[in-house]
């Protein structure tokens, strides 16, 4: 019997075209993040900030800092913290995640 086991040509799942089409955006975005990716980090730094900003009527509009864009920029540029996980029940374990 020599020969019939192993992997087939073309066997396995077939990709659906929604999946296709979901990798095809993917990628679209992807590429226009990095296009952009000055202005984003921009626009994140002045949420974590805070800043102030005057309409074309004259109006002065004030945003003050937000903590989760801070804690964000924080965990992009330093990493992000250890956490440690606890759970008990007839085994205490203990996991650093």
């Amino acid at each position: 019997m020599a020969g019939t086991g192993g992997a087939r040509p073309g066997a396995g799942r077939k990709k659906g075209t929604n999946a296709i089409e979901a990798e095809k955006l993917r990628e679209f975005l992807i590429e226009k993040v990095r296009e952009k990716a000055n202005e984003l980090a921009a626009a994140k730094m002045d949420l974590a900030l805070g800043h102030r900003f005057q309409d074309s009527e004259g109006h002065v509009y004030t945003k003050s800092p937000d903590g989760a864009a801070i804690q964000y920029l924080l965990n992009q540029a330093i990493g992000k913290p250890k956490e440690t996980v606890e759970h008990q029940g007839d085994v205490l374990l203990k996991l650093d995640v």
